[in-house]
């Protein structure tokens, strides 16, 4: 009866770990952490990949603690594992907000914000804009998918109870904030390089004509021209974005987690 008790306590405990692991991941991923997805919703769809999961898992899982504090540390452990690769995509999103805010600053609308349905918070329109469509654009060509592959991968790199070795966690996740704000600087640049040189001609010629011109307030008259070449930029542009957005996506994630 005790081996019985003991069996299923163990069993009871691996699908604890894959859940605090797993919940990390699904409740800080973009797109399933927005305010606007349901929270019931979450919980479900983070119990159901639990019992999906962990069954197939190659690692095997240790036993079950007899002192509590080693529990809820094992289990800290492992959501701080998941919160690694919900933290590589959050990363990569912020590039966005960053290209959006160089849009409005470009345009004349720095000062224009509208509350964002992924954060509930006040941001740049076009950052906004850039984030909805490249959340929709996840969902659609299955780019979750590879976070949960990395999910699993993580398995291969941080085994079940791994708590020996906390040095070597603290070190990669500081590797994976100082790679992912790098990348994200860098990718928020790129998207919003054509309207940066745009924008530079744009003001170029503008200040040129106040030079011939002193009599007409140039930058008055032509901020509706600024606006409309912004937007048309933007769109124009919105493809590339999203593909160059993808294409780092998927980079990413394959150099950090060797997929």
């Amino acid at each position: 009866m005790d081996a019985l008790k003991t069996y299923y306590l163990t069993d009871v405990f691996s699908y604890l770990m894959v859940l605090a692991r797993l919940g990390a991941l699904i409740f800080f991923m973009p797109g399933f952490a927005d305010e606007s997805f349901p929270m019931r919703l979450k919980m479900l769809l983070t119990l159901a990949l639990t019992v999906c999961l962990t069954p197939i898992l190659p690692m095997a899982f240790p036993a079950m603690p007899q002192e509590p504090i080693s529990f809820f540390f094992m289990l800290a452990v492992e959501a701080a594992i998941g919160y690694m690769g919900a933290l590589t995509a959050r990363l990569l999103f912020s590039a966005l907000d960053l290209a959006g805010s160089i849009f409005s600053f470009q345009m004349g609308l720095s000062n224009a914000f509208a509350t964002s349905p992924a954060t509930a918070q006040q941001s740049a329109m076009p950052g906004i804009f850039y984030t909805m469509v490249a959340t929709l654009f996840l969902i659609l060509s299955d780019l979750h998918h590879i976070m949960l592959h990395s999910f699993v991968q993580s398995y291969h790199f941080f085994a079940p109870g791994f708590t020996l070795e906390m040095s070597r966690l603290s070190s990669d996740f500081f590797q994976l904030v100082l790679e992912g704000v790098k990348t994200s600087f860098i990718l928020g640049v790129k998207i919003a390089s054509p309207i940066m040189v745009i924008g530079l001609l744009f003001f170029l010629a503008a200040g040129i004509v106040n030079r011939l011109i002193p009599q007409i307030q140039v930058f008055f008259v032509t901020q509706p021209l600024q606006i409309l070449l912004g937007l048309s930029v933007m769109c124009m542009t919105l493809f590339a974005a999203i593909q160059c957005f993808h294409v780092t996506f998927l980079e990413t994630f394959r150099n950090l987690w060797f997929l």
